[in-house]
């Protein structure tokens, strides 16, 4: 019943040009830093979930501020074009 109620009232603000509120958007799943470091750490990740979990810390800026070692990793797969930097191209390697 309210489903038709709200249909009827959005097709009836559309024909007076009055605009709807925009709807929010899905909320997007929250990457948890610890969790993935704690998972990392413990050896429990597949390949996958360590390129993903890097991409992330890459993306937030945070795996600047870890230890060395994650640095390095960063890195290595930021070379092996794995994961990127937001905003930089990714460089095309030759055969």
């Amino acid at each position: 019943m309210a489903d038709k109620r709200e249909k009827r009232e959005a097709r009836e603000a559309r024909e007076a040009g009055e605009t709807q509120p925009e709807q929010p958007a899905p909320a997007a799943r929250t990457f948890d830093v610890v969790s993935f470091i704690i998972s990392y750490e413990a050896g429990e990740l597949d390949s996958d979930e360590v390129i993903d979990g890097f991409q992330h810390l890459i993306d937030m800026g945070i795996v600047w501020q870890l230890q060395g070692s994650y640095q390095r990793a960063a890195m290595s797969l930021l070379e092996s074009d794995l994961c990127t930097i937001p905003g930089v191209a990714v460089r095309k390697r030759a055969n």
